[in-house]
């Protein structure tokens, strides 16, 4: 046979051998690269997500009075401390407001001292009609058994009419001489009564004015804003002599100091995820640093729940949709990381599902 024919009778048969196990090889290699992925996916799946990142708490600071910016003593970005001065606003229209309240407060102290001062006196007025009433009661009962001694001795012919007569005029007298001491002790203790009334209003005036003092110290203490903990500012939203009203934005403050991680696993994932399981942490921005964490808690809804307008399939047409739950981890950072580490940052979350 020629050579040609002969390399052709080889080739078929090769070819009738090999494409079998070509199609062999080619199922099994589909059907690994399948279970491969399946199993990637699944472990993946299980206890990992990029769906986290970093977060803190931001305090965004705001003006609480009107006036003018007076200084900014910081700048963008920068560290602070807890109590640190940050910006202070023109205080000469609140210490004026100030020191007419306590203006109100001294009047009001010297009207309630006043009153009790002539309540003072007023006791004392009704402690002597009382002592007149006393005498006059005393003179009114010794004039009555003076009458009936006269009397039995003008029965008797044993005294003049004259002398009986003085002893009537006597009785009558001293009775009424009772009545009007009566009549004016009662209407001293009316006046000692208005007089307590008075008070209890003066010592309102008083609350009032001082209630007034505190807000007006308040509002003055207002002028300054510090930092209420330690950390680092955003951006400032002021500049000296801007005209601020309540509520005007001064500036943020971030505490980078105290990072966590907000994961947003999948429902699905939350089998076993428990508050105390460990956790492994890789911050984009820091390549091949893996930062230790645990779980503290899981959120109570999933975030859709949170949100403005949370969805409602009740109606229409249903499409399921996976929804993911925030898991909150404190985070481990070592030394040589506090500080850089930022809000808002991507990570990679792998939960350990073992607590420890």
């Amino acid at each position: 046979m020629r050579p040609l024919a002969i390399r052709a009778l080889v080739f078929g048969a090769l070819s009738g051998r090999l494409v079998p196990l070509a199609i062999i090889s080619l199922a099994m290699l589909a059907g690994l690269s399948a279970a491969g992925d399946r199993l990637v996916t699944v472990r993946y799946s299980d206890d990992t997500t990029d769906d986290a990142y970093l977060r803190a708490d931001i305090t965004p600071l705001a003006s609480r009075v009107d006036g003018y910016v007076a200084r900014v003593l910081v700048k963008d970005f920068e560290r602070v401390h807890a109590g640190q001065l940050l910006v202070e606003i023109d205080p000469s229209d609140l210490k004026v407001a100030l020191r007419a309240a306590e203006a109100r407060l001294e009047a009001a102290h010297a009207a309630v001292e006043t009153l009790q001062r002539r309540q003072e006196v007023q006791t004392a007025n009704i402690r002597a009609a009382s002592a007149l009433l006393d005498a006059s009661q005393a003179e009114f009962e010794h004039s009555q058994h003076e009458e009936k001694r006269q009397d039995r001795l003008a029965r008797s012919g044993l005294t003049s009419g004259q002398e009986q007569d003085r002893a009537i005029y006597d009785e009558r007298r001293l009775s009424a001489e009772v009545r009007r001491r009566a009549a004016d002790r009662k209407q001293a203790n009316v006046e000692l009564g208005l007089l307590a009334a008075e008070e209890r209003r003066a010592l309102a005036v008083l609350r009032e004015a001082e209630a007034a003092v505190d807000a007006a110290r308040l509002q003055l203490g207002y002028t300054r804003i510090v930092a209420p903990a330690d950390g680092m500012l955003g951006e400032r939203g002021v500049r000296v002599g801007q005209l601020v009203r309540p509520g005007t934005p001064i500036v943020s403050l971030v505490e980078i100091d105290r990072i966590w991680v907000t994961a947003n696993f999948k429902e699905r994932q939350l089998q076993g995820v428990r508050p105390g399981n460990r956790a492994k942490v890789r911050v984009d921005t820091f390549a091949g640093v893996e930062l230790q964490a645990k779980v503290e808690e899981v959120a109570p809804a999933s975030g859709a729940q949170f949100s403005l307008l949370p969805p409602d399939n009740a109606t229409g047409n249903f499409t399921k949709i996976v929804q993911r739950i925030p898991v909150k981890l404190t985070l481990e950072v070592p030394p040589e990381l506090r500080g850089q580490l930022r809000p808002g940052m991507s990570t990679v979350v792998v939960i350990d599902h073992v607590a420890h």
